[in-house]
């Protein structure tokens, strides 16, 4: 007779005496079909085919007549990280897919977005950073100025971002006038590059021109460039130097399209014109004020520094300037420098103002020997030798 006992691999099986063959116990029927019937559905399930299960319905933003236009190119929208996402011809996710694998390898991620003004470049970048990093703060991570992108790389209190958070540098410094504002970030880059690449930051900077930018971030520090061609609607490039030339180059990658930021809590597109601008969380809104405000305070520090420079111009007159060139000249004017036309050097007034602490323009100077000649035909120049004018 046959000895049975469970076996120590199956449990639910009984093994007989030769150990050859093994039979399902009767009492553990029922819960052997169970786990059959478990493992089907988690290990043997197949996609049906020509069926994509990222695909989701098309954003309720888009109108109907855009839908229809979707619907004619081919282009869907598959779900990328909860986020809706165009895929079809010429749209796919592999830009975004490439960002988030180079955040992982912790490799340095510079993105530049450029556009005509007003096409919603800024709006772009903000989306992005939604995108990217979940706790973005547009307060702290939105950087108007060089001094505050200074405390966010010292990681002064109240500007501390995360290792792999992104942080977006605004044009409006360069809006407001500061023509060497770029030429300040890249040297700001170039010193903050170690700490960039340990904490993964995704830096996003919004210009007008990919030349506007100093040849060093182009050249070295770009790693993608994102042209808005109009509203939501942009293209991809992917920036690189070849190993034996002088210049950048660009591929294009595709393009692909971004809803205005924050489009989940409201989807009203233009904030400037909105009623509730003044107190709304959301990010765009929250940017707009804070914009507003930089905008202002920039302007005031414009005006201050015209009211100073002409106060300083109205300390001093046209006729000041002309008395502290004839007391230079000495007796006669002979220590005036002469050019062969037998007017004043006007470097020579420069020069000499200079020295007395006043800085004048070539179209001033200009003017102060205008006046001496003028007002002051006693002063000519002095003849020392045949053919040669001395001073």
């Amino acid at each position: 007779m046959s000895e049975k006992r469970i076996c120590g691999s199956c449990r639910f099986i009984v093994v007989t005496e030769d150990e050859l063959t093994c039979t399902v116990n009767p009492e553990n029927a029922k819960i052997i079909e169970d786990i059959k019937s478990r493992a089907c559905e988690s290990f043997h399930y197949k996609t049906p085919l020509g069926v994509d299960e990222r695909v989701i319905p098309y954003p309720s933003m888009y109108t109907e007549e855009q839908v229809n236009e979707f619907k004619r190119r081919g282009i869907k929208f598959i779900n990328w990280s909860d986020y809706a996402m165009a895929s079809g011809p010429g749209f796919d996710t592999g830009f975004f897919d490439d960002i988030v694998q180079l955040r992982k390898e912790r490799r340095s991620v510079i993105i530049l977005i450029t556009g005509k003004a007003g096409v919603g470049k800024t709006w772009g970048g903000l989306r992005l950073c939604e995108i990217f990093d979940s706790d973005f703060k547009v307060p702290i991570q939105v950087c108007f100025t060089i001094e505050h992108l200074l405390k966010i790389f010292s990681n002064e209190e109240g500007y501390v971002v995360e290792r792999g958070q992104c942080i977006l540098i605004d044009e409006s410094q360069y809006v407001a006038g500061a023509r060497n504002w770029y030429e300040e970030l890249q040297k700001l880059l170039m010193q903050h590059m170690a700490a960039i690449r340990s904490r993964g930051y995704i830096i996003v900077i919004i210009a007008l021109h990919r030349s506007t930018l100093d040849k060093v971030i182009r050249k070295h520090l770009l790693t993608y460039q994102l042209h808005v061609e109009d509203r939501g609607i942009i293209t991809e490039y992917s920036i690189y130097l070849p190993r034996f030339e002088e210049h950048e180059r660009q591929s294009r990658q595709g393009q692909i399209i971004l809803p205005v930021p924050g489009d989940r809590w409201c989807s009203s597109p233009d904030c400037l014109v909105c009623d509730d601008k003044g107190w709304c969380t959301n990010m765009r809104a929250v940017y707009e004020r804070n914009k507003d405000k930089f905008l202002e305070s920039s302007a005031s520090r414009a005006m201050k520094r015209a009211e100073d420079k002409q106060k300083r111009e109205d300390i001093l007159t046209n006729d000041d300037y002309v008395q502290m060139v004839i007391e230079e000249g000495g007796e006669g004017g002979k220590n005036i420098a002469w050019n062969n036309q037998d007017n004043i050097e006007i470097y020579w007034i420069l020069d000499i103002l200079e020295r007395r602490g006043h800085r004048l323009s070539d179209r001033k100077a200009r003017r102060v020997a205008k006046t001496i000649l003028r007002d002051h035909p006693e002063l000519k120049p002095v003849e020392t030798e045949p053919g040669r004018k001395g001073s």
